[in-house]
């Protein structure tokens, strides 16, 4: 999990480097080549990572149903918690 954190720490801090999307909705940014890639490899990560939790072993030793439930609030936590950050800024 902490691995999936710190992805998705440098996931965050990618998506502050980018235009915004209504920018490049209006053709008044573009992103670079650089920016893309460095996007599309931490996007990746994250997805590995997930695939990794989804078959990781311990999912056989717990109620699977009750386990999604916790991550989905674990997930809604967290997501609260960065749109908190970003409107303080």
């Amino acid at each position: 999990m902490a691995r999936f954190v710190a992805a998705e720490q440098r996931l965050s801090e990618t998506a502050k480097e980018l235009p915004r999307a209504i920018d490049i909705a209006n053709g008044e940014a573009e992103l670079t080549d650089e920016q893309r890639a460095a996007w599309d490899a931490t996007w990746a990560e994250m997805q590995q990572i997930a695939a990794d939790i989804r078959i990781d072993p311990w999912w056989a030793e717990v109620d699977q149903a009750q386990a999604r439930l916790e991550l989905l609030r674990a997930a809604r936590e967290r997501a609260t918690q960065l749109l908190s950050q970003r409107e303080l800024k």
